[in-house]
């Protein structure tokens, strides 16, 4: 019984000490204000301009805004592919209702879809050359008259 709780506590302590960590996939010559290494830029849409974390490593991507209670109102993230897909986002385990903008190569807005919180459906781009999406919340784009058509520049 001894050696039991012994394995059971050493076992649970190297969890603990060797537990993967986010940060762990990122490179580390990205520098960021970012307490997790994740890049963060300025993105000029219309008229406005919204502060973005990017993705661009599997991970990251996978876990997107996920287990995240709230979204400053200009802020969001910034997925980016390694090639143009036919996109698919869901919001499980994501308590934020979103927006996400799919864009092509050239930062086209190719089309403005909704998340809504928890919600496992995907949401699929209808066009295969998606390289780039953005989440923000929900209504962000329709308050400020963004829509396809409309380019997003690096600020």
């Amino acid at each position: 019984m001894r050696i039991e709780i012994l394995l059971i506590l050493l076992l649970f302590f190297i969890i603990i000490i060797y537990k993967p960590n986010i940060e762990s996939y990122i490179p580390s010559n990205i520098h960021s204000a970012n307490t997790n290494q994740i890049p963060i830029i300025n993105l000029k849409i219309g008229n406005y301009t919204t502060t973005v974390e990017v993705v661009d490593k599997l991970e990251p991507i996978t876990l997107g805004l996920m287990y995240r209670n709230n979204l400053p109102e200009n802020n969001g993230m910034l997925f980016v592919f390694d090639e143009p897909i036919k996109a698919s986002f869901w919001n499980k385990n994501t308590q934020i209702a979103l927006d996400i903008a799919f864009l092509d190569s050239q930062g086209t807005i190719l089309e403005i879809l909704q998340l809504n919180p928890y919600d496992e459906t995907l949401i699929e781009s209808t066009s295969d050359k998606v390289l780039y999406a953005i989440e923000l919340n929900k209504g962000w784009f329709n308050k400020h008259n963004i829509v396809p058509g409309m380019k997003i520049y690096k600020k």
